[in-house]
């Protein structure tokens, strides 16, 4: 786990994994444990296989990704009502002084 690459690679092994069931049953009890732990266990992440944590780190990438949409749609509609709200008083603007 020393390269970027051999993560990459081992992403995509357990992407392609026939035996899933068991491996994401594995992942909830990891989640469980790194919830209450809070990630920064070290010895209990050096227990995981390369599986295990490839897979993991898969799930929070995907996590992290959702987390990023939300983000630009939060922004979409920030800009939305903020040209709202400057359409507005420009309208107000108009019929007071003119």
């Amino acid at each position: 786990m020393s390269s970027a690459g051999t993560v990459a690679d081992m992403i995509v092994r357990v992407r392609n994994n026939q035996n899933l069931i068991g491996k994401q049953k594995r992942y909830f009890e990891i989640m469980k444990t790194y919830s209450k732990t809070g990630l920064n266990k070290k010895l209990e992440w050096n227990s995981l296989s390369d599986e295990e944590r490839a897979f993991l780190i898969a799930k929070l990438e995907q996590n992290l990704k959702s987390e990023r949409k939300k983000d630009w749609i939060a922004v979409g509609i920030s800009i939305l009502v903020t040209g709202m709200i400057i359409l507005l008083l420009a309208a107000l603007f108009r019929w007071v002084f003119m």
